[in-house]
């Protein structure tokens, strides 16, 4: 007798059915993945293919170059933003300078040098240049020093080494006028890297044409060529918007020869590289480069937001301003490598005998910063005076001749109602600098406290 197929028997074959399709869809996908876009082309389809080829290479490639090319400009300005705050602190200090482009040239792989360039005497020089060597062989062109009278940005394309570099150069102020310029060359490696590769695409293509039916063409190259390169073509300018985060389907997979593909971890790569290189930029923007400690910058946006929070919540605020005393003797003595050891020593022991909730800031030279939120006159001079404590005991002797050791002067300010930032720091400097002419020692308000904690 012939049986019926019952309900389980009809489940289990649609479920065999839909796992062999399954698996079907995963072979295609790897043997589409194992092509190269030729193969999936060669369809005799020439005339749709071509004009679809000569319409890319006509309009889209162009609008993609310029995307990519405004995001590199984009990242040249961000760089050199950067570099203008490293000058106004270090501009007449060359080897000072010099340290700082070469720490954005490492922490920033798409920045191959960067050059500064002033005139000396009247006559053009490399003032300060992430390569040392440069300083006395490289000749400043008339582009480097155009932006010295015409205050303009200029970019060029130049190529060094073999490497096509995108050079963009731009005025550097101090004090409000122009003394300088600054050249940031970035390579365009990726870039070529990236648009050799979308070329190459849309030659093959071209290539492999041969005719065929219109509509077949179309879906094809639709499904094959037009739409990776439309998510790379928005992909490019989300990149050119600041959007680093973006990522293409076709470039998550494994390595292929699929051009396309090639071409879309070509772009991951390079977004990734451009985060990187803008997050750790971003981190030397607001970090002191010799000690670790929060720069100026950071100093300055981190008081006015404690100075909001504190009138909010109604809470007191100090601000510690530490000077060091006998730190220019050191330097002519011992030389600056020793004065920078001691400065280095220094914010280490700040950073440890301030409190957890402190902000300690390098503000320049041998001038620190602590912001004391919810901290009162008492507790402020408390915690000056063992930071000045901390400072002498690391025995760093400042003047070899008297046996002098480095020490330190603090001026304590607290916040009044109504007081801006800049109020503040005034308060607490001026409070520092009575506090040296006194011979050290911390100051609070207009009560100055000696090295032993008595009111005089």
């Amino acid at each position: 007798m012939t049986g019926v197929a019952g309900p389980g028997h009809s489940g289990a074959g649609r479920s065999r059915m839909a796992h062999a399709r399954v698996v079907l869809a995963r072979r295609l996908r790897s043997l589409a993945r194992a092509l190269p876009i030729a193969v999936k082309l060669a369809v005799p389809l020439a005339a749709v293919v071509v004009l679809a080829a000569a319409v890319y290479l006509a309009v889209a490639l162009p609008l993609l170059e310029a995307e990519l090319e405004r995001g590199y400009a984009d990242e040249a300005q961000a760089v050199a933003r950067e570099v203008q705050a490293g000058y106004a602190l270090h501009g007449n200090d060359r080897a000072e300078l010099g340290d700082f482009l070469r720490h954005v040239v490492d922490h920033d792989p798409s920045v191959a040098r960067i050059r500064i360039y002033r005139l000396a005497s009247g006559a053009p020089l490399v003032w300060a240049s992430s390569d040392p060597a440069e300083l006395a062989r490289y000749q400043p062109s008339s582009v480097d020093l155009a932006p010295l009278t015409t205050g303009a940005t200029i970019q060029a394309i130049e190529e060094l080494d073999g490497v096509r570099l995108l050079e963009t150069v731009q005025p550097l102020r101090s004090g409000g006028t122009v003394d300088a310029s600054v050249g940031i060359y970035t390579s365009l490696a990726s870039f070529d890297r990236v648009v050799s590769g979308i070329t190459r695409v849309a030659v093959l293509t071209a290539a492999g044409a041969g005719g065929g039916v219109m509509l077949g063409a179309a879906a094809v190259l639709y499904l094959l060529v037009l739409r990776p390169i439309g998510r790379l073509h928005r992909a490019a300018l989300q990149v050119a918007a600041g959007d680093l985060a973006v990522r293409l389907p076709e470039g998550q997979g494994p390595p292929a020869r699929d051009e396309l593909v090639s071409v879309a971890r070509a772009f991951d790569i390079m977004t990734r590289a451009v985060a990187e290189g803008r997050a750790a930029v971003e981190h030397l923007a607001w970090t002191d480069g010799l000690t670790g400690l929060a720069n100026r910058r950071a100093f300055d946006r981190q008081l006015e937001a404690e100075l909001r929070r504190a009138v909010r919540l109604r809470y007191p605020l100090a601000v510690l301003m530490v000077d060091l005393d006998g730190f220019k003797r050191l330097n002519d003595t011992a030389g600056h490598q020793a004065g920078d050891q001691a400065l280095v020593r220094v914010a280490a022991a700040l950073q440890k005998t301030a409190r957890d909730t402190d902000f300690v800031a390098r503000l320049g030279g041998d001038e620190f910063a602590v912001i004391q939120p919810g901290s009162e006159p008492a507790a402020a001079l408390v915690v000056g005076t063992r930071l000045r404590s901390a400072v002498e005991a690391l025995g760093i002797v400042a003047d070899p001749q008297t046996a002098r050791l480095l020490t330190a002067s603090v001026g304590v300010a607290e916040l009044q109602a109504g007081q801006a930032a800049d109020a503040v720091v005034a308060a607490a400097d001026a409070a520092l600098y009575q506090a040296k002419g006194r011979g050290g020692g911390v100051e609070v308000a207009e009560r100055v406290i000696t090295s032993a904690g008595l009111r005089q």
